[in-house]
């Protein structure tokens, strides 16, 4: 990234029942700093003001993630798709910041092309995804090799 935000954000993801409980668990610990599926006016209102908040959202089936000391993790391919997608949260990552987080990610990181556009399909978004890294980036994509590295 270029500017780094002045904000530390977690976000939680969560199966989608279990989402209004989770967040009502955290915000009986962290009152005032937790969110549930914010809109963009919520974030830049409530959300970016904070030195520190939580975004809590139901989990997207099917979504890439990796499991560390038991622990699940989303995979930077997620990441990477949910940063595309919603632009309304993650609206100050956009423009030519998104590029620089793409060009960035791709040049550091094995990136699993088909982990990539199978999720993004899920999130409805493959060809617009493909369209932007083959039009605003300087990526070359393999086409769905296994990684890049």
């Amino acid at each position: 990234m270029r500017h780094l935000p002045a904000t530390n954000l977690v976000l939680i993801e969560t199966e989608g029942e279990a989402a209004e409980s989770v967040f009502n668990f955290l915000n009986g610990r962290y009152e005032g700093s937790v969110f549930l599926e914010p809109d963009r006016m919520m974030v830049e209102r409530y959300v970016l003001t904070k030195s520190q908040s939580m975004i809590v959202s139901p989990l997207i089936t099917q979504a890439p993630r990796q499991v560390v000391d038991g622990i699940p993790y989303p995979k930077i391919e997620k990441i990477l798709v949910d940063l595309f997608v919603d632009d309304e949260t993650f609206f100050v990552y956009q423009g030519r910041e998104l590029v620089t987080i793409y060009e960035s990610v791709f040049n550091r990181h094995p990136i699993g092309e088909k982990t990539l556009f199978r999720y993004a399909g899920r999130r409805n978004a493959r060809r617009e995804l493909e369209t932007f890294i083959n039009t605003k980036t300087d990526i070359e994509l393999i086409q769905f090799g296994e990684a890049r590295g």
